[in-house]
């Protein structure tokens, strides 16, 4: 029987049949696929309509004259706060009455105000209502004043950046009180405020508004508090330093710096502290305070010294202007941190081994070669550092350790420097104006009003009592230490017209302590000290200095 070749009629039927049929189904699939591809680009294109539409409601935001940044509701809330004690009435209003007024005024505008909001939560407008009726008398309270207590509540910064207020709208998506409202109800709460100087009562009537706005805060609020945390941290200044005044494009051939504000002074340390030296820059610091020409940092935060290792010290010059009638006083500088931690340039190494990479604790840790600090006043510092388990701590109010620089024209007044009360495993370096030094001049300073003590005791016997053993500690009036750090080759200190006025250095008996310098390695330091005041290393006591240690162990 012969093999067939091709197809019967009958089969080949039924291959166009099949072929019909598979044509159908992939027909049909690859138009699924089309439709789900157009449907996909299409959620696509309005998910990128609805970004840029997002994008754009905050730019308007940014553009509408009724949107208001931090600086401008400082100041209305100034304004208002301000106009609100004046039109006070001149009786007292009970507590019950008061509280009933907050309540009604924040709720009614709450409830009833359509106009553009502020950018600013609930709990923004809480913090800063918070803290204004906290901190101030209700008698005789200046405009100036109540601006200055709203800028202890929020951001220095002048307006919200773009991300600020994307960061805003991201994490809120709720309510936010509008200008009218905070305004309003500001000066509806307050104008009937008890005219009393009576602090208790003063402190009733604080604790009913906050209890007040709380109450509202409950009740209008739909942020978490991990949002109202976010928010708060992407606008109001968290201690870190501001930058966005330096520009690293032009560092090479920028000569001067102008700084007004404190987070911008943080912001230096943080350039110098990450390597930009400023050497050969002027840094002109400009009171925030015209009426007392000051410059006041936060209270709550640690400084973080400016230049705080070898290899990012400063080597130019911070300046408190050219007038030296007239310096830049600089207010709340505060060291009080438990060195416990290598971080944020506290934890600081002046050992006698000669390793050098941590420096000191100051307003500036290493003051280079070539650098310089000037026409400055110092007032209410409080360097108070316990529970420290380090070697060698060296403590300045100005400079922690001096290099190489010039300290002129630098006044320290109303501070203390204290060392630590307890647990110190090692020594302290502690001086009224420079913790240690190597080379340097120091002319034309002022101290008064300055207590400096260095004292602790070293560690724990067997059976768990204190051992007292603090032969390598020293204080003084004006250098703790000093000793050549780098290779203990020769210090060469030139030191003039230092004048003391009230100041008490004290240790424990066992300590190295006098009345300028408390200790010098080898005794190689060349220069004098001039302008009425004798030569330290005759052992002659100044003038204006008390100095309580046992005088035996001093070096003479």
């Amino acid at each position: 029987m012969k093999n067939k070749k091709g197809f019967t009629l009958v089969e080949l039927v039924i291959v166009i049949a099949v072929i019909a049929i598979l044509a159908g189904v992939m027909i049909g699939t690859f138009a699924s696929v089309v439709k789900k591809a157009k449907e996909s680009a299409k959620a696509q294109e309005m998910a990128a309509a609805k970004q840029e539409q997002t994008a754009n409601d905050v730019i308007e935001k940014l553009n509408n004259s009724n949107w208001l940044g931090w600086e401008d509701f400082e100041e209305k809330l100034a304004e208002r706060l301000t106009k609100a004690y004046k039109e006070g009435s001149t009786t007292n209003v009970p507590v019950d009455a008061l509280q009933d007024a907050v309540k009604g005024a924040m709720a009614a505008y709450y409830a009833n105000a359509q106009l553009e909001n502020t950018g600013l939560t609930e709990q923004q407008v809480k913090t800063i209502i918070n803290d204004a009726f906290a901190k101030v008398s209700f008698t005789g309270v200046s405009a100036e004043q109540v601006k200055a207590i709203v800028n202890t509540a929020v951001s220095g910064t002048s307006t919200l950046t773009k991300s600020q207020v994307q960061a805003i709208v991201d994490a809120a998506q709720a309510k936010n009180l509008s200008l009218a409202q905070v305004t309003k109800a500001i000066a509806d709460a307050t104008k009937n405020f008890p005219t009393t100087e009576n602090v208790e009562e003063i402190n009733k009537a604080n604790a009913k508004i906050v209890a007040a706005i709380e109450t509202l805060d409950k009740k209008a609020s739909t942020l978490t508090a991990k949002q109202v945390e976010e928010i708060m941290k992407a606008v109001t200044w968290q201690g870190g330093g501001d930058t966005t005044w330096f520009d690293a494009a032009t560092y090479d051939s920028a000569k001067e710096y102008t700084l007004t504000k404190p987070e911008q002074v943080a912001g230096l340390a943080t350039l110098v502290n990450g390597g930009y030296n400023f050497e050969g820059k002027i840094v002109t610091l400009v009171a925030n305070n015209e009426t007392e020409n000051s410059l006041t940092l936060p209270e709550k935060e640690n400084w973080t010294p400016i230049g705080n290792t070898r290899g990012s010290e400063f080597k130019g010059t911070i300046s408190g202007g050219t007038d030296t009638t007239k310096p830049l006083v600089i207010k709340g500088l505060t060291l009080n941190e438990q060195f416990n931690a290598v971080k944020n340039g506290y934890l600081i190494n002046c050992s006698s081994t000669g390793n050098m990479d941590k420096v000191g604790v100051g307003f500036v840790a290493y003051l280079g070669e070539g650098a310089k600090l000037s026409n400055i006043v110092f007032e209410d510092v409080n360097v108070n550092i316990k529970d420290t388990k380090m070697d060698g701590i060296c403590f300045g109010v100005a400079v922690g350790y001096l290099d190489g620089g010039t300290i002129e024209n630098v006044t320290i007044r109303k501070s203390s420097t204290e060392g630590a009360t307890n647990k110190i495993s090692t020594v302290y370096r502690t001086g009224g104006l420079v913790g240690a030094a190597a080379n340097g001049t120091i002319k034309d300073v002022t101290i008064s009003d300055l207590t400096v003590q260095s004292k602790g005791y070293a560690g724990l016997h067997e059976n768990g009592k204190p051992y007292y053993e603090q032969a390598y500690c020293s204080a003084a009036a004006l250098i703790g230490y000093a000793r050549n750090f780098a290779n203990g080759g020769t210090i060469n200190l030139t030191i003039q017209n230092v004048t003391f006025n009230n100041v008490k250095v004290n240790a424990y008996s066992t300590s190295f302590a006098h009345e300028i310098i408390g200790q010098a390695d080898e005794r190689t330091i060349n220069g004098k000290l001039y302008g009425g005041n004798a030569d330290w290393d005759s052992g002659i006591a100044s003038t204006g200095i008390t100095c309580d240690a046992d005088t035996s162990a001093v070096v003479k």
